[in-house]
Order: C-alpha cells, then sequence, then structure tokens
C-alpha cells in the first residue's frame, strides 16, 4: 500500500469498503490514515480485509505498530530537511 496520486475515492464507495472489512479492521485503517495512506485501491482495502481475517489480534496490533513507527521516523526526517535560514556572509 502506497500513495496514489489519483483523486480520492467517493466517500459512499470507501464506506463500503469499511463497512465488508467489518469492525475488526477499523483500527488498521486508522493506522493507515495515520500514516499517510488515505487513498486505497481495491486491491488495498482487500489486503486489508485478508489480514484482519488471517493474522491473529496481536500480530495485527504488531502491524499497526509498525505503521506508527514508520509514520513518527518519516515525520523526524522531514523535520531534518526543513532548511534552516540562509547564512548571509557579508563583505
Amino acid at each position: 500500500m502506497r500513495p496514489r496520486s489519483r483523486p480520492p475515492r467517493p466517500p459512499d464507495q470507501d464506506a463500503a469498503h469499511r463497512s465488508l472489512a467489518g469492525t475488526a479492521a477499523q483500527p488498521l485503517y486508522t493506522a493507515l490514515e495515520r500514516a499517510g495512506l488515505h487513498n486505497l485501491t481495491d486491491d488495498d482495502h482487500q489486503a486489508v480485509r485478508d489480514l484482519t481475517r488471517t493474522l491473529d489480534p496481536a500480530t495485527l496490533r504488531q502491524v499497526m505498530s509498525w505503521l506508527e513507527r514508520t509514520r513518527t521516523a518519516a515525520a523526524a526526517l522531514r523535520a531534518q530537511e526543513r532548511p534552516g535560514r540562509p547564512v548571509v556572509r557579508r563583505r
């Protein structure tokens, strides 16, 4: 799952995918959104359903933890990349 440059899916279609996945998938969807993955494809929604069906709750929590750590690390990298004030040398 990676960010897409396509326009966002209509809210009703996204809601339909979420209802198919069930309440067990809601924490995973929240983790994906917090990680910046908002525009999910049909394959991405299928992967969420498969994960919630096949993984036990502890492993699913671990996946969500990885997403959160990735989000935190990406935010820290973005903070480091911000340019500081330019240095002006006077003659």
